[in-house]
């Protein structure tokens, strides 16, 4: 009897430590997620308190100050195994759906308060040097 045990817990824990194999980077795309809000949200702060060219500036740098950290862990998830479950991938899906309507939103705000030409040229280049870092099209 004792024979037969060990194989069947032996298999139980193998399956336990492969989890990641089956779920796939659910963690990885959690932490992108939180990190990706929280930039978007003390960008959308910056150019709601200052909505000028100088606004747009500090919203560039909370961005460049976090760059890095989104590029790695876009990174992780990128080379993280994929998984039999692809649930995370409908949740990578949703919230890059809501981040890109806050940006969205932040952005007509930021028009409406500060239409001259400059201030939408410098919002389109934070815009679009945002999304390029932080978009993921691995499904």
């Amino acid at each position: 009897m004792r024979l037969v045990r060990f194989p069947l817990v032996l298999v139980f824990c193998l399956m336990l430590v492969s989890c990641g194999r089956v779920y796939g980077p659910v963690a990885e795309v959690k932490a992108f997620a939180e990190e990706k809000e929280e930039v978007i949200s003390q960008m959308g702060e910056k150019l709601a308190g200052n909505p000028t060219e100088a606004g747009v500036d500090e919203a560039r740098k909370i961005f460049e100050a976090k760059k890095s950290s989104l590029e790695a862990k876009k990174k992780a998830i990128d080379e993280a195994p994929q998984g039999f479950n692809r649930d995370w991938a409908t949740m990578l899906n949703k919230t890059q759906k809501r981040h890109e309507e806050m940006l969205d939103a932040i952005g007509v705000k930021f028009s409406v308060a500060c239409s001259s030409d400059p201030c939408r040229e410098k919002w389109r280049a934070l815009e679009k040097d945002f999304k390029e870092t932080t978009e993921i099209y691995k499904f």
